[in-house]
């Protein structure tokens, strides 16, 4: 089931997420995909879904790509845990080099979001 919700003033992510926590959780999803509505490209969502369920108490996935140190300053830059692919750091639109991984703009998170969310 895909439902599109788009928001009429710029809130951020995390804003539009907790902005529409009840019309996300009125499907009763286990989790949810979020995409920044200006990437289009062929992601692997059924992978990712299943990484981020088979992930003990996951409240968050995030897709990453590997790009060139000189790129990578232009995006949001991940720095992951090596061994658990966990993410350790994250700054968007860096001043300097952090990593070369970037953020694709896809997400899926669990419903455990939205109380993280309201405390911010």
């Amino acid at each position: 089931n895909i439902r599109y919700l788009q928001e009429y003033a710029a809130l951020g992510t995390a804003g539009g997420i907790y902005h529409f926590r009840d019309q996300i959780r009125a499907g009763n999803p286990d989790a949810f995909f979020v995409m920044n509505g200006d990437v289009c490209c062929d992601f692997p969502l059924s992978d990712m879904l299943e990484q981020h369920q088979n992930k003990d108490k996951a409240v968050a996935t995030v897709l990453g790509t590997e790009a060139t140190r000189q790129q990578s300053v232009n995006y949001g830059c991940i720095v992951e845990d090596k061994s658990t692919h966990e993410l350790l750091h994250f700054v968007e639109k860096p001043n300097r080099y952090v990593s070369t991984i970037i953020n694709c703009g896809v997400y899926i998170f669990s419903l455990e979001v939205f109380k993280m969310l309201q405390d911010v």
